[in-house]
């Protein structure tokens, strides 16, 4: 037909996928374009922030029509954070590691599994090791609830990501059962 243009074949990638291009965590979801395109996507998750790359092979542009589906992500750390907190009279040091432990829920939260270690707790009855039996993560905020291998019941920790690089933690830590059953203590995590 004369006095028409023919479509670009670079079109932007947002005008052509539909709805959310892809899930993080650990489900697949389909990235669709055109039976004459190739494409590849790839979703990497770090402590809430998300980047979504696509990648497109094209004939005739990228826009519509065969499924092709993302792998889900393995388990994924979200970093190893390090500081202290004053509780009962002494300085305790801690290192924390939080991993995500598969997709955002319906709320939007992602599930975190927490691992500590701690030194200078003999004030609390000596707990040295900490596992959590779950926790979750929004936004910029998480908790969870561990068990120490010593000296204590539970020790419950939570707190709120500084900013979005994530490398700081404002938060608390509360034990409960021993010598410092229901203490408070602040804590500033770091994370090199």
């Amino acid at each position: 037909m004369e006095g028409q243009t023919k479509p670009s074949p670079h079109k932007h990638f947002s005008q052509q996928l539909e709805s959310p291009p892809v899930s993080l965590g650990a489900t697949s979801k389909p990235i669709l374009v055109d039976e004459t395109d190739l494409a590849w996507g790839v979703s990497m998750k770090q402590a809430g922030l998300s980047l979504v790359l696509l990648f497109c092979l094209s004939f005739m542009g990228c826009g519509g029509g065969m499924p092709i589906v993302q792998p889900p992500l393995p388990s994924q750390t979200i970093g190893t954070f390090s500081g202290t907190f004053s509780m009962n009279g002494s300085t305790i040091n801690t290192s924390l590691t939080i991993k995500q432990q598969g997709p955002p829920l319906s709320d939007g939260s992602i599930p975190i599994n927490v691992s500590a270690t701690f030194s200078n707790a003999a004030a609390c009855g000596g707990f040295t090791s900490a596992g959590s039996e779950g926790g979750s993560m929004s936004g910029l905020s998480l908790s969870t609830q561990m068990h120490p291998n010593a000296g204590a019941t539970n020790i419950n920790f939570s707190g709120r990501f500084t900013d979005n690089t994530e490398k700081t933690i404002n938060g608390s830590f509360v034990v409960f059962g021993g010598p410092c059953d229901q203490q408070r203590g602040g804590a500033m995590l770091t994370s090199p």
